[in-house]
C-alpha cells in the first residue's frame, strides 16, 4: 500500500512500525480515509469497558500508572473527553474482527488549530490492541488523545447498553465537540469539573434525572436582582475589588484592577 504523506515524514523506525501496524491489524492506512467511510452507529463500536482501558494504558503501553488511573477523573485524557475536544468518532471493520475506531482531538495548547487525528484498533470484545495519534507523543501508540477516543468509547458503549436510551438521545447525550474556546464573560463560562461533568453524562445515560444547568441572567423587578446571592454580589462589589488591589498592590509594583465591559 502506498504511504501517505504523514507515513513518508517519519524516521525510518517510526515508519516501519507504523507500517507493521496497520498491515497486521487493519489492511489499510486510516488517514487514506474519508469521513463518509466510517460509521457514525454507537452498535457497531467495539466493547470497550472501564477495564479495557486500564489494560491499554497502564498495564500494555504504562502510559499511565495503575494509582493514576484510580483517579482517572483527573486525567487530561478523561477531560478531554468530558470537555467535548473528541469529534467525529466514527467506526470501520478491520482485520482478524476488529475494530478501527477514528476520531478527532483538538490540540491541549492550541485549541484553534486543525485537531488532531487519533485512531484505535480493539476487537469486538473490547480489548484494545493498538492505536496511533500524530501528535508529537502518538508514537508511542498512547497519549492523552489516545486516552480521550476511549474514554468516548466507552461512553458510548454504555449508551447503547442502556434500554431506554435511543439513537438519536445516544447522540445528543455526547459531549459537545468544541471547535474553539472563545473569549467570554466570567458569568458565561462553565467552571464545571470533569468528574461533574461525567456524573451529569452518567446519570443522563442511565435515565435519571439531570438538573439543568444553564446560565440564566439575574431577572430584574424595578431596581432589585430577585436572587440574593446577585444582590449580595452587587452590594459588596466595589468593597471587595478594593481590598482585592490593597493584597494585590502589596506584592505587584503599579497593579490596578478595572472593569473589564462586559458588564
Amino acid at each position: 500500500m502506498e504511504d501517505t504523506d504523514y507515513v513518508k515524514q517519519l524516521n525510518e523506525p517510526a515508519r516501519h512500525r507504523y507500517r507493521e501496524k496497520i498491515t497486521a491489524h487493519i489492511g489499510y492506512d486510516p488517514y487514506q480515509l474519508k469521513k463518509s467511510d466510517f460509521s457514525r452507529d454507537l452498535s457497531d463500536l467495539p466493547a470497550v469497558e472501564a477495564m479495557d482501558i486500564t489494560s491499554y494504558l497502564v498495564l500494555h503501553t504504562s502510559y499511565y500508572t495503575a494509582s493514576q488511573m484510580k483517579a482517572y477523573k483527573s486525567l487530561e485524557a478523561f477531560n478531554y473527553f468530558v470537555c467535548g475536544w473528541v469529534n467525529d468518532l466514527g467506526t470501520k471493520e478491520a482485520l482478524n474482527k476488529c475494530r478501527l475506531v477514528f476520531a478527532r482531538v483538538n490540540h491541549s495548547q492550541r485549541s484553534g488549530e486543525t485537531p488532531l487525528k487519533t485512531w484505535i484498533v480493539a476487537k469486538e470484545d473490547g480489548e484494545v490492541v493498538t492505536a496511533h495519534c500524530n501528535c508529537m507523543a502518538g508514537l508511542s501508540e498512547s497519549c492523552s488523545h489516545v486516552g480521550a477516543v476511549l474514554f468516548a468509547i466507552e461512553a458510548g458503549v454504555k449508551m447503547r447498553e442502556t434500554a431506554s436510551c435511543t439513537t438519536e438521545k445516544c447522540k445528543w447525550l455526547m459531549p459537545s465537540h468544541v471547535k474553539k474556546i472563545p473569549a467570554a464573560p466570567v458569568a458565561m463560562i462553565d467552571f464545571s469539573s470533569a468528574k461533574s461533568k461525567r456524573q451529569k453524562l452518567d446519570d443522563a445515560i442511565a435515565g435519571r434525572t439531570v438538573e439543568k444547568h444553564t446560565f440564566q441572567r439575574p431577572t430584574v423587578q424595578g431596581s432589585k436582582l430577585e436572587r440574593g446571592s446577585e444582590r449580595y454580589g452587587c452590594k459588596y462589589e466595589a468593597t471587595a475589588r478594593k481590598q482585592y488591589e490593597v493584597v494585590q498592590s502589596l506584592h505587584h509594583q503599579g497593579f490596578s484592577c478595572k472593569d473589564s465591559g462586559f458588564g
